[in-house]
């Protein structure tokens, strides 16, 4: 059986979309349940799923009196579920593949080390979605304050001129593997935990997500355990999801908010796993944020995240 466990915040409506697209992705009501975690909506979320939870045999809500964050919550669903597969997936996707659990249980079958199953995402106007990716690194970090792996790897025009383009620098070779890596089944450092399919005995075996974690970095971080436990990821385009990127997040405060989150859970991830490079990420901020804030109302807010940081 597949648990499915989703995480909603305030997003009652995309949430119940999320639903009723598993539900409509099965024929049989006993091979899935879903465990919808509320981190402390005030939409309207707890009476709408309140009683939804009456009229759907396996669906299971559990309200948080407070928001705990990503990972936290994901956690609190784990130990409510009884699935022999752990499937996280985002309160702002629709699941599209029916009956994925044979799918699921061929793809663990067949390929023996993998412990984790990332799954092909796409956009709403069906385009693909970024979704593989490398192990973060220096160069990584800072294209990405730059924005220019986003440019590429985003923009249909760029990219389609750049893949013909016969001289490629490293970084862009890097984005296109990844991006063809999306076309064919094979195996991944990690990928977005937008949709995530876990055995049960590896997630008990990681503890779940590392909840220092509020939000962003927890799914690279958790992947790289899977890696060091000796477990693989496999990357499937036999499963297929669309993800509603950035809908569930639309105000200003909010983004705000997510931005300096993003630079904490960095930090705090290089803390744990690059403790040595530290120092680097920190010149790598400070000179981009520094430079860019005259210039970028994002870069400004994490020059300003990075005062606040301890490390």
């Amino acid at each position: 059986m597949i648990s499915f466990i989703i995480i909603n915040y305030n997003t009652k409506d995309l949430t119940y979309q999320t639903i009723k697209s598993i539900l409509n992705s099965f024929d049989n009501e006993n091979s899935f349940e879903m465990i919808l975690i509320d981190n402390a909506s005030i939409d309207g979320s707890k009476e709408f799923f309140t009683n939804l939870e009456k009229k759907i045999d396996n669906f299971k809500y559990i309200y948080n009196e407070e928001n705990y964050g990503f990972g936290k919550a994901n956690n609190i669903g784990f130990k409510h579920s009884t699935g022999e597969y752990i499937y996280i997936l985002n309160s702002d996707t629709m699941l599209h593949t029916k009956n994925i659990d044979k799918i699921i249980k061929d793809k663990f079958s067949q390929y023996s080390d993998a412990g984790v199953i990332a799954t092909k995402v796409q956009y709403e106007d069906g385009t693909p979605q970024p979704n593989v990716q490398n192990f973060t690194t220096l160069t990584g970090v800072f294209l990405r304050l730059l924005k220019i792996g986003q440019l590429v790897r985003n923009s249909k025009l760029l990219f389609k001129f750049i893949n013909i383009f016969p001289f490629k620098p490293h970084f862009v070779k890097v984005y296109l593997d990844n991006f063809n890596k999306e076309r064919e089944e094979g195996f991944v450092d990690w990928a977005s935990g937008c949709s995530l399919i876990f055995k049960r005995e590896l997630y008990e075996k990681l503890g779940g997500f590392d909840e220092n974690f509020f939000m962003y970095s927890e799914d690279e971080e958790i992947c790289l355990r899977v890696h060091k436990l000796g477990y693989s990821i496999l990357y499937t385009p036999n499963i297929l999801i669309t993800h509603l990127e950035g809908k569930s997040n639309t105000n200003k405060n909010i983004n705000e908010f997510l931005t300096e989150e993003k630079v904490k859970s960095e930090f705090y991830l290089f803390k744990k796993h690059y403790s040595k490079k530290i120092k680097n990420l920190k010149i790598i901020y400070v000179l981009i944020s520094s430079i860019g804030s005259f210039f970028s109302k994002r870069l400004k807010i994490i020059k300003k995240s990075m005062k606040g940081l301890s490390l």
